[in-house]
């Protein structure tokens, strides 16, 4: 039982991480893209408007990914321990190669 919920906050706190990571990275993706939207156009084939656009909705994509990550991973009793096993076997994985 203490390891479900120990577990449990190690994947929320992952997940919360993540989530502010993403947050931090769609900020970026906005402002380029608000800016590149608001570019006037050198020429008639130059579309920044498209490009602009292109990276706002990548970053509000990525806000909401990791959302409903975090919100599955609050939400559900058992998710974060699978969560953080799974980040676990991931890292593992990873330094074995």
């Amino acid at each position: 039982m203490n390891l479900i919920s120990t577990g449990n906050q190690i994947g929320q706190g992952i997940a919360f991480t993540r989530l502010l990571f993403s947050i931090m990275f769609s900020l970026c993706l906005c402002s380029v893209g608000s800016v590149i939207f608001t570019m006037k156009p050198r020429n008639e084939n130059d579309t920044p408007k498209r490009t602009g656009l292109i990276f706002m909705i990548v970053g509000l994509c990525s806000v909401l990914i990791s959302y409903i990550v975090y919100s599955v991973t609050k939400s559900f009793r058992g998710a974060g321990t699978a969560y953080t096993a799974y980040s676990a076997y991931d890292l593992l994985s990873h330094n074995r190669n």
